[in-house]
């Protein structure tokens, strides 16, 4: 009895192997695919590379790094070049460019005021940036500017600006960021 059980389930299992595979998809059906899944491929746009200097340039929004401060100006991509196409994937969007100095004081705490002698650059230093869900790095020049751009779905101006430079992190209102002094750990010096 035992052996007629095993015998019974080495019969299926090798009835279940020995079935015929099943038949492939002609090219007809394999080219037209899955009607609303090729609708949904079709609309997701295909990731550009936005020149942002000229981005800048075509908005007017260039300006020296002294010039501190956020602004943001919407645009729509088919008008502007600068890696968009002229046709394809048309949508509104706002460039943000911020620029900011990055200094640090001698003392900690909450100060009222500060003299210039007192504050020393955040220079050279790699911070990481995050706007609402965009996010990026940059690095500080010697005199502690900095600059940070990007592309958004929509307006910026009531999101918080977060910078993290290795365990410190600070965050403050991005329409708001000009110049930033933070206590003294913040710089290597």
């Amino acid at each position: 009895m035992k052996y007629w059980s095993l015998i019974t389930v080495f019969c299926l299992l090798s009835w279940g192997c020995a079935t015929a595979p099943p038949t492939p998809e002609t090219t007809e059906e394999r080219d037209r695919g899955d009607q609303v899944g090729a609708d949904a491929v079709r609309s997701i746009p295909r990731k550009r590379t936005i020149n942002y200097d000229q981005l800048q340039k075509v908005l007017a929004m260039k300006r020296p790094a002294s010039e501190l401060g956020f602004a943001e100006k919407a645009f729509n991509t088919c008008k502007v070049g600068s890696g968009y196409s002229s046709e394809a994937y048309c949508e509104n969007q706002f460039m943000v460019v911020i620029h900011f100095r990055f200094q640090c004081r001698d003392s900690e705490g909450t100060v009222e005021a500060v003299t210039n002698s007192e504050l020393m650059p955040l220079a050279a230093e790699f911070l990481k940036w995050k706007v609402g869900l965009m996010e990026g790095s940059l690095q500080t020049d010697q005199q502690g500017y900095a600059q940070i751009r990007f592309v958004a779905p929509g307006s910026s101006s009531n999101q918080n600006l977060r910078l993290v430079a290795g365990t410190n992190s600070l965050r403050l209102q991005a329409a708001e960021v000009t110049r930033i002094i933070a206590p003294k750990y913040w710089c290597r010096n």
